[in-house]
This record gives structure tokens, sequence and C-alpha cells, in this order.
């Protein structure tokens, strides 16, 4: 049975184009950053079921000599998932659980790279749920061990953390959307998924785990986001005191120097500015695919990826001979710049807080380049300005706010980042000139609770901590709650709120220079 037969779809949902204007250097795709609050989430489940577990098995106090307790049952989901490489581009990954499981929970949707690359057994399918993906029985029964044949995957996953980095000399194979929750009973609630790893490679080739020593290999615990295993040779890689990168053998010569100074300066950059964030070592790996295609063989650079954890992983693709001009480096520096951003920002929210994570993320990777002389402060304001007309078209059929369950997320990166612009120029009002990291790191003093629970309160609570005025903080949050009508109207009246500086000719706004604090 073919896998695009093992798919059963219950919902939809339309995923625009992720190009940017010209004028703001976007790569093609943006990332996912695997969200912190859906791994906090499920061990909060988990842990809060053993904690009742626990008092539900301590037995009632009707004898003095009744000494034994029953031992709480743990929920976790556990046992050993073993990745082997079995021939260049093809993998077998072997599930085999502590305990039986309903579903696997893995992740965000990704319906045409499960179609083209998971060969499933008989009686087991990918159910697609609104924005997720599970794996599961057809019968619906439990089930403990599964093998699934899998072939390496080349294209960009838009909006879901990638799956492969295929480089010239190896693979990079993500751990994380092999499972992120596991259900084990019929109730729909997700338990922590927790299995130590294997990974055996091909007899020439060097396993590298991140994070762990050299060839440490066996029943592994990784982070629960999981972590992007590299399986080849290791040319390429380079090394520092703060940062460790892996880099295609085709990767463009003319990028390498512009990269290696760009993820050194930013790294020192966020350390210095970020500090209640710092990540461990800085793992980097990026491949280059060679466009041969004559039609597009002059495109420009394109770049798209993920970050989680202390990793990135990016993927590039251009000509064979790329020479590299000031567009195509700035386009590079921003895209790492975004990517480590999310590394080093505050954690706000769950599945209902996008629009701060891309949106912040979008305003430090400008901020950084503005910082290092790598854009211009009126190149800031272009770019930002360019944003308006997709923010404008996106917000015309959801709320920010839902962007993300709407087909819409490219909203987070434009409609996002103006709401960020907006807040800073909100904190400014009181005369005192505050910087995006500012506001982070006083975003980061709310309470863990408050942040994950109510990561809109907040953030206005954070923006009015800084000095922003009450009409400009209630404008902010009716922005991105609500569903316009006239979303161009909207965003004057945001700007207007909050004091940022902007012109209109037509239906054409400008948001005018401002240089950020240094």
């Amino acid at each position: 049975m073919s896998m695009k037969q093992n798919i059963k779809t219950h919902m939809r949902f339309k995923v625009e184009s992720h190009n940017q204007p010209e004028t703001s250097g976007q790569e093609e795709h943006k990332s996912l950053r695997l969200p912190r609050w859906l791994i906090r989430a499920v061990v909060f489940s988990a842990v809060t079921l053993w904690g009742n577990c626990f008092i539900a098995s301590q037995p009632p106090a009707v004898s003095s000599t009744q000494k034994t307790i029953q031992a709480p049952a743990d929920p976790r989901v556990r046992g050993l998932v073993t990745i082997t490489h079995v021939a260049s581009d093809n993998w077998r990954f072997t599930y085999d659980l502590s305990r039986d499981a309903r579903s696997i929970f893995l992740g965000p949707k990704t319906e045409k790279y499960h179609a083209a690359s998971w060969e499933l057994p008989d009686g087991f399918y990918i159910l697609v749920e609104g924005p997720y993906s599970y794996l599961e029985r057809r019968d619906g029964k439990p089930f403990r061990q599964v093998a699934i044949d899998v072939t390496s995957y080349r294209q960009i996953v838009p909006y879901a953390p990638q799956p492969f980095g295929l480089f010239d000399q190896g693979t990079a194979v993500n751990t994380g959307p092999l499972g992120f929750a596991a259900r084990v009973g019929e109730a729909r609630m997700m338990m922590s998924f927790l299995p130590k790893y294997s990974f055996v490679g091909l007899p020439d080739e060097t396993v590298l785990v991140p994070g762990k020593k050299r060839g440490m290999v066996t029943e592994i615990d990784l982070p629960s986001q999981g972590l992007f295993v590299y399986f080849g040779k290791l040319q390429g890689l380079y090394e520092t005191d703060r940062t460790q990168s892996i880099l295609d053998t085709r990767f463009p010569s003319t990028l390498r120097k512009p990269y290696l100074s760009a993820v050194k300066a930013y790294a020192s950059f966020y350390d210095r500015r970020l500090p209640h964030s710092a990540p461990e070592k800085l793992v980097i790996m990026v491949s280059y695919q060679v466009d041969n295609d004559p039609l597009v063989a002059n495109r420009l650079l394109s770049l798209g990826g993920n970050a989680q954890h202390f990793q990135i992983m990016a993927k590039a693709r251009g000509p064979q001979t790329l020479t590299a001009d000031r567009q195509d480096i700035q386009k590079m520096q921003r895209f790492f710049a975004h990517e480590m951003a999310h590394i080093w920002q505050t954690s706000l929210g769950r599945d209902n807080a996008r629009w701060f994570n891309e949106g912040e993320a979008e305003m430090l990777a400008l901020y950084a380049l503005e910082h290092h002389g790598h854009i211009t402060h009126v190149e800031v304001a272009q770019n930002l300005s360019a944003r308006v007309p997709q923010c404008v078209e996106s917000l015309r059929r959801t709320s920010l706010l839902e962007a993300h369950r709407r087909g819409e997320p490219q909203a987070n990166y434009t409609a996002g980042a103006l709401v960020i612009a907006s807040a800073l120029s909100a904190i400014s009002a009181d005369g005192t000139q505050e910087d995006i990291t500012a506001l982070d790191r006083a975003l980061q003093t709310r309470p863990i609770s408050e942040r994950r629970k109510q990561p809109l309160e907040a953030f206005q609570a954070t923006l009015k901590q800084l000095g922003a005025e009450p009409k400009a903080v209630d404008a902010i949050g009716t922005f991105i709650r609500v569903h316009h009508d006239d979303p161009f109207a909207a965003v004057r009246l945001l700007f207007d709120s909050t004091g940022l500086a902007y012109s209109v000719d037509g239906t054409t706004l400008t948001i005018e220079p401002v240089r950020n604090a240094r």
C-alpha cells in the first residue's frame, strides 16, 4: 500500500507562499521553532497525572499495621527509538516503546514529506487533524513496536521542523518529528514521550550527536525538542568556543567567510544583550543544494530551515557558482540572525503567541544587523514598510492571534514584526529610547506561569512596566485579537496609537526611519 493511501486528512489548511518583498532580504522559507510550550505542556500534564496517580494509589489509613504503599504508575512513554542508516538515502526508524501507545504526536502536519518518504507497515497511517499529525493504527488499537522504512527528504518543509538535511558528505536526521508526545488511553490527553535513542551508521561514516561525546551513539537521552544527528564525513567542520558549524562542501566559498563572521558576531551580541537565555554551545548545520535548472540557474540564493534547542538546521539553495553580492550576504545574515534570535529570545505562550515568537525574532534580527553595520536604519524602515501590504492581505482573512490556525502563518512574520515595532515606539513615549533587547529582558522578569498561560496579558503588562501609555497598550491588544474588517485602517490606528511615525500616499504606507538605541 502506498504512503499516499496511508494519509487521512480531517482538516486542510492553505499554506501561503513564503516569499518576502525584495526590500526585506527575506529568505524563501521562514522557520518554525519547536515551541517550548508544547513540550512543557506535555510534561506538565504527565507530571500532574503522575502525581494524581500517586495520591490515588495510596491506601486508606484503615489500619496502623498497614505499612506498604503501592508505587505510582509512570504515565510517561519511554523505550527506545533506533535510527539505522541502511544505504545511501534509505533509513529505518524502529520504535520499541515501554508501554502501549495509541498515538504518537509527530508535530505540525507535513503531508508531502510523509507521503513521499515514509513507507508504513500495513495497519498504520498518519492521522492529520487540524494543523498537526499523528502516527496511529488504523483500527485504533494500541501498539508498542513499529518499524518504518524512510527515504531522505531534500525539500524544505514549510512551517515545520525539517526532517532531514542533505549534505555532499553526509545527512542530518532530526529526531524531533519522530515524536513529541504520546497518547496511551482513549482520551485525547497526551503524555510525555521520552524514549532513549540509538544510531547505527554505515561502516564508513561518523555519527555525530551534538552535545554528546564523539562515538556516543547507543541508548542516549536527548532533549525533548529533539536534535539533528549527523551521519557522514566531518568535512566542513568549523568550531569556536561558542559555535560549531558543519558547512556543506558545496556551500559557496563567497559566503563562507561572511557566514563565519556573522554567526560569531550575532552569538556574542545575543550573549551580551540577552544573557538570561544564553544557550549551550550553538550547533549550526548548513546544507547546500545546487540549482541546475537552466531556467532558474541565475536565481538568487534562497534559505530555509529551523531552530530547535541549541541547534539550527539551514537549507540553502542556489547556483553552483554563486557570485555573492550584498543582497545575498544580507539575506544570509538576516536568516541566521533570525534563527539565532529564536534560541536566545524569551519564551512566551504556547500555541497562541506565534505573533510574538516570529515577530520579535524578525525585529531582533534587524536590530542585530543594524548594530553590526550590516544594514542601515533606513533599510530597517524600508523592510518594515514592505511588510504592510502582506500584513493587510493576511489580516483580511484572519486575526493575527489565529493566523497559524487559519492558514496564514506568514502574518506572524509581517504583522507580528509590525506589532513589535509599534511596541518599541510605545515604550519610548516617556522619552527613554528602549531597544528590542530591553523589551525581551523585561518580559523575562514576568512570572513563568503568566508568560505561558496568558502571553498577551504578560506582554501588555511588560509594556506598561516600560512606560507605555494605556491607550497604546490597549491598541496593541486589540490589533492582535480582532479580525479586522479594514486591516489597512487597523494598521494606521495601531501606528497612531503607539506613536510609530509613518506617511501615507494613497494606499502606500511608509514607516519613517528611527535609529535603534545602542
